[in-house]
């Protein structure tokens, strides 16, 4: 099996950025240009329940009390250093042995800062900036695939040259990978490989045979080193000519899971030291064999976008 060809398609994704640490308090002279959600905890309070909201952006110190300020709400501050005393609090990164009193706070010469949170399940990121009069705040998610979407863009690709889609983060144990199209009404086969492209290494080649011998279908998952070949399986396969399939795949540390249309699920056993955490990209179709398939939809549960959050006024408490 040949498994270097050079014309190919390439997709990628975004990657969620890691969570920002080193989060401290930072207190200058400002000023909100709108009221935020009022307490009556005093200051010292306000700190430490900012501090340890996932979502508090910044605080505003009142004569009693304070106002909160949280993702999505409309916000800018006025610099108010040399104009008056009224302070604010924002709740920024300090690298790590640097001083929250060291010079320019609370952005320290930067004319942009951002900051990556998470409520458990969706990754935001605030970034703050600083125009020498004012600090503006704006907000984005990032959002991930959880399965073949209702609605898609179709690939439209008849693929019989290797198509990459390349990971931007790791196959954990939890990911999962999907695709959708149309086994070809003349090719007897395509592939679907779980690649590492700098080692050359396979945890899980799969091809989907539509006819063998008589009228037989077959399902193999094949482990390779470059093209020397591991391990094989064979499975019997729903599919065959022209037929549009759903397939998915994922993984413990030591097991694969592909799940196909006939709710047949084929456990695959994984060779120690291929790890399907170490693959960096899915490949469909490479080989030097015939192959073909109408590719519709390829993904995978790390394929990750960033959207920007339009602000809201801060939300009041009713009365």
């Amino acid at each position: 099996m040949f498994l270097f060809l050079l014309l190919f398609s390439a997709v990628a994704s975004a990657l969620i950025p890691d969570l920002t640490k080193h989060l401290k308090m930072i207190v200058v002279f400002g000023k909100p240009t709108t009221e935020g959600l009022k307490s009556k905890d005093d200051w010292e309070d306000c700190l430490d329940i900012c501090w340890e909201t996932w979502d508090c952006v910044l605080i505003y110190k009142l004569p009693v009390g304070c106002e909160y300020f949280y993702i999505k709400d409309n916000l800018k501050v006025t610099n108010q250093k040399g104009i008056s005393k009224e302070k604010v609090a924002f709740k920024l990164p300090v690298p790590e042995g640097q001083c929250p009193s060291s010079p320019d706070p609370p952005l320290f010469g930067d004319a942009a800062v951002r900051i990556n949170t998470t409520d458990g399940t969706t990754s935001f990121q605030t970034t703050v900036t600083d125009n020498g009069t004012f600090w503006g705040f704006q907000y984005g998610v990032y959002t991930c695939l959880k399965d073949i979407p209702d609605t898609y863009t179709t690939i439209s690709k008849t693929v019989p040259q290797p198509y990459y889609h390349y990971l931007t983060s790791k196959f954990l144990p939890g990911s999962t990978f999907f695709m959708t199209g149309q086994i070809s009404s003349s090719q007897h086969r395509f592939t679907i490989s779980f690649y590492n492209t700098i080692t050359r290494f396979y945890p899980l080649y799969v091809e989907v045979r539509n006819f063998i011998g008589s009228g037989q279908t077959a399902l193999n998952m094949y482990t390779y080193n470059g093209n020397t070949r591991i391990k094989v399986q064979t499975e019997k396969s729903p599919y065959t000519y022209g037929e549009t399939f759903k397939i998915y795949v994922n993984s413990s540390y030591t097991e694969a899971f592909i799940y196909l249309d006939n709710n047949a699920i084929i456990t695959h056993e994984l060779v120690e030291g291929y790890n399907m955490t170490d693959i960096d990209s899915f490949v469909i179709n490479i080989t030097n064999e015939s192959t073909e398939v109408a590719l519709d939809f390829l993904g995978w549960t790390g394929d990750c976008w960033f959207e920007p959050i339009p602000a809201t006024p801060p939300v009041q408490p009713e009365l």
